[in-house]
């Protein structure tokens, strides 16, 4: 599998900074590195496929066949170019809005980047890779560039996912490029979603095999742990789990308060993010699950005791049992499965014991279940295995989102969502709710 420091514009941070300098330090040089690829690629690629565009959409600036002329600078103070027809100040940060509240007291700036046409255009690019670009960080540019005093500046402010989205689709559309602007393109694009920018929720293929190489070797785990954590607010955020919290765990004016992200440890096999309140285990809830196999939601319930009677209410109610799973249609593929969960010592009399080893023993689409046959499908399966002291039984209602759907897909928090308010109508079900 190809690792993150392999691809072309990975940086490396050299010694890790004490105190509160580390996350500053880190923000500050994948701020300069991104900004520096992005000019790279403009500079070194084919300037009619890809500069050209690119200067109309972010920019507003048509050039025509004159793109030779254009150039480039990083981090200089004195490229102004007062004498242009048009002056733009373009700011490239996750949220695509300026910042009005941030305040400094320095009375210049250093602009990140120049683009600029002598006698056509010039432009000041300030970037962040984290909330907003400051508009007083941009004004503190203008000041310090000579000539773009007063008005008639063009402020301008991008996602870097709309970056991404640009890069993407041009690539799509010129077949015939060649192998340089090719490498280059493909390696940016493969580095902002390594590093988080092209979306919060677009994963790489790597994002899902990082839980498989040694501890060690888990290069840009913080990148993974970000997009990981904006995952999880942009799902909280979604129309589909706003219905859930009302449905399910209770009204709020704040579902991010019911979705707990999991602490994603440096050996952890997976990440998850469970959905509901904070007694949410006792009881069945869902459970977003990322691991080396993809996406998967799932609702079940860890606590023997629960289980126990699910079991019970499911023979006694067995129509309505049935008629939870319908909206679970044949054609996608949702799961019932059964499990044992082994544990580690089941000598221990801790309750909470650590599981050592899992069995699914069962895994069935919920259309196959029916009143006539739910009692050898699953009822008894499971009371067998609940009378057991060395296991823990299990029951889950899954949904699984393999990684050819997930992989450079924007659309991920909608489909977890989407396919949890199918299974919304079980859940209530197992706990009773009218």
């Amino acid at each position: 599998m190809r690792q993150s420091q392999k691809n072309l514009f990975y940086f490396y941070r050299g010694p890790r900074p004490r105190g509160d300098r580390f996350d500053y330090s880190l923000e500050r040089q994948l701020e300069d590195n991104t900004t520096k690829a992005l000019i790279f690629v403009l500079e070194r690629t084919e300037r009619t496929a890809f500069l050209v565009p690119f200067l109309r959409r972010f920019l507003g600036i048509r050039i025509g066949a004159k793109a030779k002329l254009v150039q480039f600078a990083l981090q200089r103070v004195d490229i102004s170019r007062p004498k242009v027809q048009s002056r733009i100040a373009l700011g490239l940060s996750p949220i695509p809005k300026f910042d009005h509240a941030r305040k400094s007291s320095h009375r210049s700036g250093r602009p990140d980047a120049w683009i600029w046409m002598d006698g056509v255009f010039s432009a000041l690019l300030e970037t962040k890779v984290r909330g907003k670009a400051s508009l007083d960080q941009v004004r503190r540019h203008i000041a310090g560039a000579s000539g773009w005093r007063g008005h008639g500046i063009d402020l301008r402010s991008h996602s870097w996912s709309d970056v991404y989205e640009f890069f993407e689709s041009t690539l799509q559309r010129n077949r015939q490029l060649d192998g340089v602007s090719k490498l280059l393109v493909g390696e940016f694009l493969r580095y902002l979603r390594m590093t988080n920018l092209s979306s919060t929720t677009t994963f790489d293929l790597e994002d899902f095999g990082v839980v498989l190489l040694p501890t060690r070797e888990r290069q840009g785990r913080s990148f993974l742990k970000r997009k990981l954590l904006g995952f999880s607010q942009a799902l909280s955020s979604t129309r589909a789990m706003r219905r859930m919290v009302r449905e399910y765990a209770g009204k709020t004016s704040d579902p991010g308060k019911f979705v707990h992200p999991g602490v994603f440890r440096k050996d952890a096999t997976n990440f998850w993010i469970t959905i509901g309140r904070k007694e949410r285990r006792h009881h069945c809830h869902f459970t977003v699950r990322i691991s080396e196999r993809g996406i998967s939601i799932e609702a079940f319930s860890p606590h023997k005791r629960f289980t126990r009677r699910l079991v019970a209410k499911i023979l006694e109610r067995r129509h309505d049992f049935v008629n939870s799973l319908r909206p679970m249609k044949g054609s996608e593929p949702y799961l019932i499965r059964l499990r044992e969960a082994h544990y580690k010592d089941p000598h221990s009399p801790y309750k909470g014991q650590r599981i050592g080893r899992f069995l699914d023993f069962l895994q069935v689409h919920p259309s196959i279940a029916t009143a006539n046959n739910i009692r050898q499908l699953i009822v008894e399966p499971m009371k067998e295995r609940l009378r057991r002291r060395d296991l823990r039984p299990e029951l889950f209602v899954i949904r699984e989102f393999p990684l050819s759907q997930l992989v450079g897909n924007r659309d991920v928090v909608r489909l977890v969502a989407s396919a949890a308010l199918k299974m919304l109508k079980y859940v209530r079900f197992a706990l009773d709710l009218k």
